[in-house]
């Protein structure tokens, strides 16, 4: 009698964990498909267009170390896609390398336009580069803090105190977001690489961050002004 107890109670004790972890796992799941929607809905790609871009930009790397294995090794570059406007940007001691990242990233499928922010120079510093580091999360800060702007529209990458930014965005989505990185401290100059949304064209912005006090300004061609920041236009 018992034995038989037993086992009745070891049945129930099973059955109730399992229906635990069916649950949770449930919930899980649930989760993160909000979690997903989410995110879509926020940067205005599709998860087939996210899941492109993260192929576009490992095989970019790939491909790029091809040019050069050797001078590869000795540089640090980093790719990012944005529903296939792709950024490379980085340091190398190979001119292999620089000169020949647009015609192989162009030969990528999916890849519709290459911007190459790709330097021949000696790889910066981890001091720069935590600093990089630490300028991304505040512009990625002030993102999400701003009203009526969408911090999931944008990616953010800093490269030397410069910042490069990407998405799929209104025009004053745009602009706003490119102020409030030209207002962050510790921010040289910022590129914008948008796809504007109803306009079909995808253009190259750069505002220069204009700081009394700082000595390492960019000298860019005359152009319009937004507020306190000069900005140069050209297509990519």
């Amino acid at each position: 009698m018992k034995s038989t107890a037993m086992i009745v109670a070891l049945i129930i004790s099973s059955s109730a964990m399992m229906s635990g972890c069916v649950t949770a796992l449930v919930a899980g799941g649930v989760a993160a498909t909000a979690a997903g929607v989410a995110n879509v809905a926020g940067d205005r790609r599709t998860f087939g267009s996210q899941f492109d871009d993260e192929m576009i930009e490992s095989v970019a790397l790939t491909e790029i170390e091809n040019i050069d294995t050797i001078g590869y090794s000795k540089s640090h570059i980093g790719a990012t896609s944005i529903d296939g406007y792709l950024l490379v940007h980085g340091q190398t001691p190979s001119q292999l390398i620089k000169e020949g990242i647009p015609k192989t990233c162009l030969k990528i499928k999916g890849v519709k336009s290459v911007h190459n922010a790709v330097t021949v120079e000696e790889n910066i510093g981890l001091s720069q580069r935590s600093n990089d580091t630490w300028i991304t999360s505040k512009v990625k800060s002030k993102l999400l803090g701003a009203s009526n702007i969408s911090s999931n529209r944008f990616k953010v990458v800093t490269e030397n105190g410069v910042v490069y930014l990407m998405g799929l965005v209104t025009r004053d989505e745009g602009n706003r977001a490119a102020q409030i990185a030209a207002d962050t401290d510790g921010v040289v100059k910022v590129v914008k690489l948008y796809q504007y949304i109803n306009d079909n064209k995808t253009i190259n912005q750069e505002v220069q961050k204009t700081d009394a006090d700082s000595s390492a300004k960019v000298n860019v061609p005359a152009a319009d002004v937004l507020t306190s920041d000069t900005i140069e236009v050209s297509d990519l």
